[in-house]
């Protein structure tokens, strides 16, 4: 039973505050807040993904929590994601973020609408100059469009505020992301000489806009695959830090028995930099595989991935080839 009481005090604008009580028949638990943490370990033939680079192990730790802001305000959720991998020595990557999503679903066209908004803090030793802060806002649109063929769509708005001056190209290159499955999947530690630049170091700060679309085909119980493909425009300070990408990714999972499964997946992108003042136009074409196998066994998962990457630049530091193993544990509680 819902008790309300007029408080002694009325607010300026002459509403009637009002405090209201539950009665023990009417209180609600509150709401569980799913916890997700994963352990894991691997090597990196190629951290620094430089054309003369040197491989590592490392060992990296994720956790990360989700919930309701307010139970009276259906589809307004929060998470929280902490992200730390340590190699070898000193060096080390960090990323915490914290997002705010609200969703809904559609009448008129039927399918499920999220729009979230992400801060990050991002920190980085073996790259340094990739140090920075993130805020951004991103529309997701996932419709079912046949019981075995779905359809998402996304809009994203990224900026970034890096820590550090740099000259062009210290950072990592191209639209990629850092995080617990892709740890240094994009990057270079190279970067252009005052020469090409024509200019000293400067401030970096970045604006990303990327778009794309991604269709799932569920072929049985036991099987998908996943096509995307997606673009993106990189307008920065640094002006030859500046880009235009464009990138498509293959995958396929299996589940061959219970508890189990197999997954495969393929990618390429086409990264377009913009001019140096002497001239000087840089791209990078890319290419990706990966296998993944994931046994669960009730709330945990035992997980193993191999993944290898090829960068072909204009700049021939930038090429470079990377394998990445590792295999790790996840639980949830």
């Amino acid at each position: 039973m819902l008790r309300c009481r007029r408080s002694g005090t009325a607010p300026a604008w002459g509403l009637a505050a009002w405090m209201c009580t539950a009665g023990a028949t009417d209180a609600q638990p509150p709401a569980s807040v799913p916890i997700e943490g994963a352990i894991g370990t691997g090597y990196d033939s190629n951290p620094a993904q430089s054309s003369d680079g040197s491989g590592l192990f490392f060992a990296d730790v994720a956790l990360s929590i989700a919930g309701q802001m307010d139970r009276r305000m259906s589809g307004l959720d929060w998470r929280l994601d902490a992200w730390y991998q340590d190699y070898e020595g000193p060096d080390g990557i960090g990323r915490l973020a914290a997002t705010g999503i609200w969703q809904t679903t559609l009448d008129r066209i039927p399918g499920a609408l999220a729009v979230s908004t992400e801060a990050v803090l991002y920190r980085d030793e073996i790259i340094p100059a990739d140090s920075r802060h993130e805020l951004a806002v991103r529309g997701h649109f996932d419709r079912i469009l046949t019981p075995r063929l779905d359809l998402m769509s996304f809009a994203e708005l990224r900026w970034l505020d890096y820590l550090d001056p740099a000259y062009p190209w210290e950072g990592r290159p191209g639209p990629g992301r850092t995080g617990p499955s892709r740890a240094g999947t994009s990057g270079g530690a190279h970067s252009a000489t005052p020469s090409e630049w024509g200019g000293g170091v400067k401030h970096r700060e970045d604006w990303l806009a990327s778009l794309g679309v991604e269709g799932r085909w569920h072929l049985s119980a036991d099987a998908s695959g996943a096509m995307a493909l997606s673009c993106a425009r990189n307008s920065s300070s640094i002006v030859p830090d500046g880009y235009g990408a464009c990138a498509a990714d293959l995958s396929f999972t299996l589940m061959p028995a219970p508890r189990w499964q197999a997954r495969i997946d393929a990618g390429w992108y086409r990264t377009d930099y913009e001019r140096t003042r002497s001239g000087f136009r840089r791209q990078d074409t890319g290419s990706a595989l990966g296998a993944s196998l994931q046994w669960s066994a009730g709330p945990g998962e035992v997980l193993c991935e191999l993944r290898w990457l090829e960068n072909q630049s204009d700049l021939p530091i930038k090429s470079f080839q990377q394998t990445v193993t590792r295999c790790g544990l996840v639980w949830r509680f």
